[in-house]
């Protein structure tokens, strides 16, 4: 209700209306000079007021004329752009000095008003509103959120990013004005919960806002914060989430390791000393900037459970000392099994599994085949692609068969592979034995790699030769070359599960996988315990038969496109080619 008192308040606050002109011309102003309007002598001011632009943007221009006998304004223009138009503001019907009455501010809601918007002081208070803002802008913006939530920024980029030219979507089919109210009412939520937020700032509640840096996808910066008057701090997240409740200790030391000053640190809960089931006040709480990835947080976990064993302790009144070996750590040791010989039946023991030589020899079993293949195999492509468009295949194939001229690449090939490794299995052994580590090298598995790198090799090769002499452009060569190598890859992209479960189903079927055999077996045979005696053997004679089939088929490949000209390689053509010849 409207009393006398509140209105005696009003008119005392705001009894000087050339405060009105004193705001106005803060930013500067250039005199107009005098007019006569019905028998009043007014003076004429032009300035740029961004404060009065009403969103305008910062070329709005303002015009105020005043009253000279009595220093009250009279006219106030505001000109400037909004959109794609131009807009114009006239305010030249004022009344000053008049009387007020309580029933001149009663309120006539017409029938078909609607209700955009409605100011929640427990949702602004807990940040609800503006979260829900915030989401709703960075939806509307593609995942960006406002650089401020001052009231003149704030409307200049509501008016930038409704702007057609900033990507705003095309309205919906259907009933526009609805939409268009729709739109407004969320942005008025924006608005209402920024507005609150600079009433935060202005009242020393320690309000910061950090959009102009924080993205939507970083949830562990903080968007935004405050404190009420207890004390607490209210935290959003970049990802919108809202934290109470957060101490001002906390987001100090969070400041202190943004800053560099410190590395860490760690919060304890007082129940964890006599933890109850059930309770929620049994945690230790590692703060980092990368808090996953950090070893400290794995180490510090022994020492604070050490302290608890002995606070445990001296709560139940028992010293440590008497007790010792209560803190003794024991670990378990891994171990093979135990075997017995093939001949003589004897029983041998377990020799202790290391793990170095459990994940590190296989990996690099598996990298050194990948490297190899691609040293042998790969580069057929580019070689006969290039002797193909140079018309060098022409002078060869009169002197050779087709069949001849690609099985000296593919022995080519092979013979770069073999003396690649010989290089890096000369050197990795020497360093070895160097260092006394030939313990973890598999001399046994030498034989299997060099007949697995010859099968890889005249395989994937094969494929590679009848490619590239379909082939008269680098582009088509690159294109036809990733299905070939895709399989190569896939032991690489599954080394994870197959190191701990190598006798599993995936990786016994990929053993059998003839382009992923020689690797995936490979790996395999270099695991403790190794496979079945059978698997080598019967994976090697499917990829044998595998590896004719593509020699086979790609000869009938590089005797059809070795001299073909102008026709672009389709996976159709060659398939053709290789079933007719």
């Amino acid at each position: 209700t409207l009393t006398p008192q509140m209105l005696e308040d009003a008119r005392r606050k705001n009894s000087d209306p050339r405060r009105i002109v004193q705001e106005f011309l803060k930013a500067g102003y250039t005199d107009l000079g005098s007019r006569t309007v019905n028998g009043v002598e007014q003076r004429g001011f032009e300035c740029r007021q961004v404060g009065l632009s009403a969103g305008m943007g910062d070329n709005a221009v303002g015009e105020i004329w005043v009253d000279t006998r009595t220093g009250l304004v009279v006219e106030m223009t505001i000109r400037g752009r909004l959109a794609d138009g131009q807009i114009e503001v006239v305010c030249n019907d004022f009344e000053w000095n008049v009387p007020c009455k309580a029933e001149d501010f009663a309120v006539e809601i017409p029938a078909d008003y609607q209700q955009m918007g409605d100011f929640n002081v427990a949702e602004a208070d807990s940040g609800e509103q503006l979260v829900e803002g915030l989401r709703f802008w960075a939806v509307l913006s593609g995942g960006k959120y406002p650089k401020s939530l001052a009231t003149t920024s704030l409307a200049q980029e509501m008016r930038e990013i409704a702007h057609p030219e900033a990507g705003a979507a095309a309205l919906p089919e259907g009933d526009a004005t609805q939409y268009m109210l729709e739109l407004q009412a969320k942005l008025l939520k924006l608005r209402m919960g920024a507005a609150h937020f600079t009433m935060l700032e202005a009242t020393g509640k320690d309000a910061a806002y950090y959009g102009q840096t924080v993205k939507p996808d970083q949830a562990d910066k903080v968007l935004a914060r405050w404190k009420d008057d207890a004390g607490t701090y209210t935290v959003i997240f970049g990802d919108l989430r809202i934290e109470t409740k957060v101490s001002p200790q906390r987001l100090a030391l969070s400041e202190r390791v943004r800053q560099g000053r410190l590395h860490a640190f760690v919060e304890i809960d007082a129940g964890v000393i006599h933890p109850t089931r059930g309770t929620s006040d049994t945690d230790v709480r590692y703060y980092a900037k990368n808090p996953i990835m950090d070893d400290i947080r794995r180490w510090i976990g022994g020492p604070i459970n050490e302290a608890l064993r002995h606070q445990r302790l001296a709560d139940a009144g028992i010293a440590a000392s008497a007790v010792p070996d209560l803190f003794v750590w024991v670990n378990v040791r891994p171990e093979g099994l135990v075997t017995a010989h093939v001949r003589t039946g004897e029983i041998q023991e377990s020799t202790g599994a290391n793990e170095v030589r459990a994940i590190a020899v296989p990996v690099a079993a598996v990298m050194l085949m990948f490297l190899l293949i691609m040293m042998g195999a790969s580069p057929l492509i580019t070689s006969v692609m290039e002797e193909k468009t140079q018309r060098i295949a022409e002078v060869l194939l009169g002197s050779v068969r087709p069949f001849q001229f690609m099985a000296g690449k593919l022995l080519g090939g092979v013979a770069v592979a073999l003396t690649g490794s010989a290089v890096y299995l000369g050197a990795g052994i020497a360093v070895a034995v160097r260092l006394a580590w030939t313990a973890y090298v598999p001399y046994d598995l030498l034989p299997w790699f060099f007949t697995y790198l010859v099968v890889a090799i005249v395989m994937i090769g094969a494929v590679y030769a009848a490619l590239g002499s379909a082939c008269s452009e680098a582009r088509d060569a690159q294109s036809l070359s990733f299905p070939v190598l895709l399989p190569v890859l896939i032991p690489m992209f599954m080394l994870g599960p197959i190191l701990k479960s190598p006798d599993g189903p995936l990786a016994t079927a990929l053993s059998f996988f003839p382009p992923c055999m020689p690797t995936m077996m490979l790996m395999r045979q270099s695991m403790p315990g190794g496979v079945p005696v059978w698997q080598p053997w019967a994976a090697l004679g499917v990829s044998l038969a595998f590896t004719v089939l593509m020699v086979w088929a790609g000869g009938r490949i590089f005797r059809v496109a070795i001299l073909m000209q102008g026709t672009p390689p389709r996976w159709s053509n060659l398939i053709r080619w290789a079933i007719r010849g």
